[in-house]
């Protein structure tokens, strides 16, 4: 996946950085983690973005702010904050790198463009009052991932223009 694409919302002006740590909902802080600029600065650049996005993606936009941040340090505060289920990781299965969103407790599934990777969030999900059964009956379900995979409407348009 290409983690400039269009699995990233517009992009902004590059003289807008991302908003101050100061400015932080303090309340949604993960517990048990101490509060550093680098993850200050990373739960707030994440907070804002609508969609899921990559690693790099977020180490380029904070690369415009005033303090410089290390692209495994970005990876390496990603990672604890899954750890602590503040923030959610997606491994689309036409890819090899993970995507990020900031754990809005909201149920969310995507549709992943096959051409150019771009992500829409679903509507509804088939299973979020009732899953299937397992096929022995003795499993208990505590979760699900579902991804669906098409085209995106100018990916569509330009495959059928070509035909």
């Amino acid at each position: 996946m290409n983690p400039h694409k269009s699995t990233q919302p517009s992009e902004s002006p590059a003289s807008e950085s991302p908003e101050p740590a100061e400015h932080c909902d303090y309340s949604a802080w993960p517990q048990g983690l101490k509060r550093t600029k680098s993850r200050e600065a990373i739960m707030a650049a994440l907070e804002k973005e609508p969609l899921p996005v990559t690693a790099l993606y977020l180490f380029d936009k904070l690369q415009q702010g005033k303090e410089p941040i290390w692209l495994s340090t970005v990876y390496r505060v990603l990672e604890s904050f899954v750890g602590k289920n503040a923030v959610l990781k997606i491994m689309p299965a036409d890819s090899t790198m993970a995507v990020y969103e900031w754990n809005r407790h909201k149920h969310t599934h995507y549709a992943v463009c096959v051409e150019c990777h771009s992500m829409v969030p679903v509507k509804d999900c088939p299973f979020e009052y009732t899953a299937p059964p397992a096929a022995d009956g003795d499993f208990h379900i505590v979760g699900h991932n579902l991804e669906l995979y098409g085209y995106c409407g100018k990916c569509y348009k330009k495959k059928a223009d070509e035909q």
